[in-house]
């Protein structure tokens, strides 16, 4: 899908009722997580940008991601 075509690690998936998906992925760069970013809006999901660092254990950014799927418009 979107996130291993775009080259992303993930390093965790959490999930509760009360906040959604969380997830926090590893990108080779910070222009990286902002076209994941774009892409999976494109794909209808609402992606809140919750966190965004220089990874901690090497080169590359690291980014913890929101997911919830958009509501269709009725």
């Amino acid at each position: 899908g979107v996130l291993f075509a775009a080259g992303a690690q993930v390093d965790a998936a959490i999930y509760s009722q009360a906040d959604g998906l969380q997830i926090v992925v590893g990108m080779p760069d910070f222009a990286g997580v902002e076209a994941l970013v774009a892409n999976l809006e494109a794909e209808g999901l609402s992606v809140d940008l919750q966190e965004m660092r220089a990874s901690d254990d090497g080169p590359g950014a690291s980014a913890t991601l929101g997911l919830t799927a958009l509501e269709a418009e009725q």
